[in-house]
């Protein structure tokens, strides 16, 4: 059983890896942790040095503690994930488990260039190769972009296609951050996982021509059927206490 340090740390490191505490944001103080959380300022303190000592947090004297840079970063390539698993002759399923026109959180506002609270549409799709769930993928785009993505089967088509179809631009870069996570328990049963197993989260943007921002992308990979080949810069090792 976790101690009460290491489900803090847990909790937090969740929220930075999933954009919610984004890089360079000041965090809740040490009072305001032991208030959230109901915990002492000893475990507060435990759960901060550990979560310092893998680099995703900075403590500043007098400041207080901030988001530090992302775990991993890597260049991928402009090819999305329908078109990589179709060149290797693998066909890829959807169900649209949601659309949405809503506010966008403060991590893809700032990833889309887009003024805070401005309304994207959210899409949120379960990919499949044949009959066994490989991923949950959660994009976002500009409001112009969602509207015109509306007259097609979301379902069918590819993303990245329909950028280009919209825009007229290609998709020519992705940008993006690996690392591993444990899903909720209604994650799991979609994707047909243990509860409690340890999966691929994976945060993207897709950059048309022209460096223009196109999606956000939040992604769980079954790590049971996908895994990811990239090339990394600015690597961080992290560390579980």
């Amino acid at each position: 059983m976790k101690t009460k340090h290491q489900m803090l740390f847990t909790d937090i490191q969740n929220k930075i890896l999933s954009g919610e505490w984004y890089h360079s944001m000041l965090m809740p103080t040490e009072n305001e942790l032991c208030q959230m959380y109901a915990v002492s300022r000893i475990t507060v303190r435990r759960a901060l040095d550990d979560l310092e000592r893998i680099g995703l947090i900075n403590r500043i004297q007098g400041k207080g503690s901030f988001v530090s840079h992302e775990i991993l970063r890597s260049g991928e390539s402009q090819k999305g994930f329908s078109q990589h698993l179709g060149d290797l002759g693998i066909r890829i399923n959807s169900v649209l488990l949601e659309k949405e026109f809503t506010g966008a959180p403060q991590d893809v506002s700032r990833r889309l260039r887009l003024p805070g609270g401005t309304p994207v549409w959210h899409f949120s799709r379960l990919r499949l190769i044949g009959d066994k769930p490989v991923a949950i993928m959660n994009t976002y785009v500009a409001e112009a972009m969602g509207r015109a993505m509306l007259d097609y089967n979301l379902e069918e088509e590819s993303f990245y296609h329909l950028y280009e179809k919209i825009s007229g631009k290609p998709v020519a870069a992705t940008d993006g951050t690996i690392t591993a996570i444990i899903p909720k328990p209604e994650l799991c049963d979609l994707l047909k996982v243990e509860p409690g197993s340890a999966h691929i989260w994976y945060k993207s943007v897709g950059y048309l021509e022209g460096n223009e921002p196109a999606e956000v992308n939040y992604s769980i990979f079954n790590a049971n059927l996908y895994e990811f080949s990239v090339s990394m810069s600015d690597v961080r090792i992290m560390e579980v206490p």
